[in-house]
């Protein structure tokens, strides 16, 4: 639960209810996972294959504790995303976004949990092989390097770079989308106007806001009390340019 209250701390950039749901049942997953592995810890250096079983007054204590600390945690989350998404200029989350991101949180930890059941339950399956020609200790010592090799290959080989490609995929569509509402300058003062090293095209989505926004000469001249020239907005993309030289 300490981990599921860490992840709804404040951000400085607004989460969304898919992104927050990830979030929260990843590190749910990883307060679960560290507290099985403590309890496997303290039962093999105490030699004792169960612990005591706890109390019902514990375990009331403990759900208390729980949803007490749920309860005040999602209050301040809603306060604190409303505060960033307000200085962000962004729309703050509606009421049906906290349950989405609660089912999406239970999904992944769920998905999760069960995952690390499944590897505890092979890497059980794998030491009983190996102790037919080794110590326990040592086979189970062997089982764990290697499965634990394994996964973290398999997850920076597969699973974070098709993530990180599906990402990139999703976003650049995105980036290229075209808004009517900003349409390409049509003064040389501006990148991706007239006589401009760059093209319209190639500034991205948050590129052509920036460039289409600005103060107007009617504003600057209103708030300096003197006459105003027209502001300069310049921007490259990483379409801009083939390397990052060129683009400066």
């Amino acid at each position: 639960m300490v981990f599921l209250w860490l992840s709804l701390t404040p951000s400085l950039l607004p989460r969304g209810p898919l992104f927050q749901g990830l979030v929260s049942g990843a590190a749910g997953a990883i307060g679960y996972a560290l507290g099985v592995f403590a309890v496997w810890l303290v039962r093999f250096m105490l030699s004792r294959p169960s612990s005591p079983p706890a109390s019902r007054t514990a375990w009331a204590v403990l759900v208390v504790a729980a949803a007490i600390g749920l309860v005040f945690s999602i209050y301040f989350f809603h306060v604190w995303q409303d505060q960033v998404r307000d200085l962000m200029g962004v729309p703050r989350l509606k009421w049906f976004n906290y349950p989405q991101a609660a089912i999406i949180g239970v999904v992944v930890l769920f998905l999760f949990v069960e995952i690390g059941q499944l590897i505890g339950r092979l890497i059980r399956f794998l030491v009983r092989q190996l102790n037919r020609v080794a110590p326990p200790r040592v086979s189970f010592v062997v089982v764990v390097a290697v499965v634990l090799g394994l996964s973290i290959a398999l997850l920076n080989g597969v699973v974070i770079k098709g993530t990180m490609s599906f990402l990139n995929k999703s976003f650049a569509a995105v980036n290229d989308e075209m808004d009517p509402n900003n349409p390409a300058p049509t003064t040389p003062l501006r990148s991706g106007g007239p006589g401009s090293l760059v093209s319209w095209n190639t500034l991205g989505n948050q590129g052509r806001i920036f460039v289409a926004g600005g103060p107007k000469v009617e504003q600057l001249t209103k708030f300096n009390g003197a006459p105003a020239v027209e502001p300069i907005r310049a921007y490259a993309g990483k379409n801009s340019a083939p390397d990052i030289r060129a683009t400066a």
